[in-house]
């Protein structure tokens, strides 16, 4: 190989490694709430209200809150509504919190991290109050049948770092995700996604 080959193949190498640097980079953070820009729509029957939002990069979501808990729809456009998204049920009572994260890329959303409550009044129970909070990670699919999918479920009242973790999961897992497959579950048994990855080798 000549030298000029050598350099101009050396060049592409750096060119290659910017490009790539710069879009590990262009993965950004950006959040909307629930109650600006939204609105509210009662019912009859469950659920007791649906709280209509805008989202970002023209999405809409949909909470469907009742007196016992909350699941959410996602849209995009004109596109159909995806499947209603359930948390997991961990107690007798539970909403989600009024800001959403989401992942993206030049300004288009990939993924969302929302959090939710879970609470079980002594009342309820004859125990302690109990308390837990999960993240839930959702994949988005615009121009799709899914529309949008759990990802993943992080215990976030006892794993540490799990903000971390989720935005983790929603970057390296959820735009390859296969919306067929069950949520992942990340807590002490599972704790990040290389625990993951090198449990179950997906």
């Amino acid at each position: 190989m000549s030298r000029i080959t050598g350099q101009i193949l050396a060049g592409l190498a750096l060119v290659w490694a910017g490009a790539g640097m710069a879009q590990a980079q262009a993965v950004v953070t950006a959040y909307s709430r629930i109650g600006d820009h939204c609105t509210e729509q009662a019912s009859m029957d469950e659920p007791v209200v649906e709280i209509h939002c805008n989202g970002r990069g023209g999405w809409k979501i949909v909470v469907h809150a009742s007196e016992h808990g909350a699941f959410m729809t996602y849209q995009h456009g004109d596109d159909p509504a995806s499947q209603p998204l359930y948390p997991p049920s961990l107690g007798l009572f539970g909403h989600f919190h009024n800001v959403l994260e989401w992942r993206e890329i030049l300004g288009s959303p990939f993924a969302t991290i929302h959090r939710y409550y879970h609470e079980t009044p002594e009342e309820m129970s004859g125990r302690p109050d109990e308390t837990y909070q999960t993240l839930m990670v959702t994949a988005l699919r615009p121009n799709s049948a899914d529309a949008a999918c759990v990802v993943a479920f992080i215990d976030a009242s006892g794993l540490s770092g799990a903000n971390e973790v989720a935005r983790d999961v929603a970057d390296r897992l959820s735009r390859g995700w296969d919306c067929a497959l069950e949520p992942i579950v990340f807590d002490a048994d599972t704790p990040s996604v290389d625990a993951y990855l090198s449990r179950f080798g997906h």
